[in-house]
C-alpha cells in the first residue's frame, strides 16, 4: 500500500465543524482532498429548562444512558457532584472516553457501537421497573428507549442538544453536488448528517459519490433512501471508517 492511498480523491466530511478535524486530518494525511461540509451543527436545546430539571434529579434514576459524545458533554456537567449516581451505559469508544474524562464511571458499553447493541448488552441486567434517563438530540431515533420499555423499564428522554445545519450549508451542498463535479466520496458518522444532506440536495446526486458510513444505524439511513454504502468499518470508530475507505479504494484500484 502506498503512503498516500487516497491521493487524487475528493472527500466530503459532513461532521459538525468542531468535530470534523478528527476525520478530516487522517483522510488528508493519506492524500485525500478534504472538503468540509458540516451538515449538522450542535447547539443548546430550544428549551433548556427540561434538561436542567433532569440533571437536578439525576440521582433519582437507576441508569443513565449516553449514546453520543454530544449527549455526554451537554448533560454530565449539569449534574451536581454526589455520592449517589445512576449507573451509566454508553454507546461507542469515544463516548466512553469522554464520560470518563468528565469524571463518571462507565458500567456498560457494548462491543458493537449501536443503540441496539447497548439494549442487548443489558440482557444480563434486570431493567424491568428500573428508572432510566436518556439525554438525546432533538432528532434522535427511539430504538433504544423502545427496546428498554419493551423490557419493562421506565424510560425518560430529555433533549440535551439541538442538531441543525449551519447557515449557508444548503447552498454550498447544492453547489458541490449539483452544480459542481461530484465528490468521489461522502462520509457520514450519523444518520442526521446524512438525512440533512439529502434534504438539501436530494438523493440522486449522491448516487454519483461513493458513501462511507461509520456503522449500521447510519448505513440503514443511507439504504432507506435507496442508496448504497461503499465502506462501513467493523469497528465503528472514526479511524475504523478511515481504514474501511482505504480498503475500499484499494480493492477498486
Amino acid at each position: 500500500m502506498t503512503a498516500q492511498p487516497l491521493a487524487g480523491l475528493r472527500m466530503v466530511v459532513t461532521r459538525a465543524a468542531h468535530q470534523a478535524p478528527e476525520l478530516a486530518k487522517p483522510l488528508a494525511d493519506l492524500g485525500a482532498e478534504v472538503i468540509l461540509l458540516p451538515t449538522i451543527g450542535i447547539g443548546p436545546p430550544a428549551d433548556p429548562v427540561p434538561l436542567a430539571a433532569a440533571a437536578a434529579r439525576a440521582i433519582d434514576y437507576d441508569w443513565l444512558f449516553l449514546t453520543s459524545v454530544n449527549a455526554a458533554e451537554a448533560f454530565l456537567p449539569l449534574v451536581a457532584p454526589s455520592e449517589h449516581r445512576p449507573r451509566v451505559g454508553v454507546v461507542g469508544a469515544a463516548t466512553s472516553r469522554r464520560v470518563a474524562e468528565l469524571g463518571w464511571r462507565v458500567d456498560v458499553t457494548p462491543p458493537e457501537f449501536t443503540a441496539e447493541a447497548l439494549a442487548d448488552a443489558l440482557q444480563a441486567q434486570e431493567v424491568a421497573g428500573k428508572r432510566i434517563l436518556i439525554p438525546v438530540g432533538d432528532l434522535a431515533r427511539e430504538i433504544l428507549p423502545n427496546a428498554l420499555k419493551a423490557r419493562g423499564a421506565k424510560v425518560d428522554l430529555v433533549v440535551a442538544y439541538s442538531n441543525q445545519p449551519p447557515s449557508g450549508t444548503a447552498a454550498r451542498a447544492r453547489s458541490l453536488y449539483i452544480a459542481g463535479a461530484t465528490p468521489d466520496w461522502s462520509t457520514f458518522v450519523s444518520p442526521s448528517a446524512f438525512d440533512n444532506l439529502v434534504e438539501m440536495t436530494g438523493s440522486d446526486p449522491l448516487r454519483r459519490s461513493r458513501i462511507a458510513s461509520i456503522g449500521p444505524t447510519t448505513s440503514a439511513a443511507v439504504r432507506a433512501r435507496g442508496l448504497k454504502v461503499a465502506a462501513e468499518p467493523a469497528e465503528h470508530t472514526v479511524l475504523g471508517l478511515v481504514a474501511a475507505i482505504v480498503e475500499a479504494v484499494s480493492q477498486r484500484a
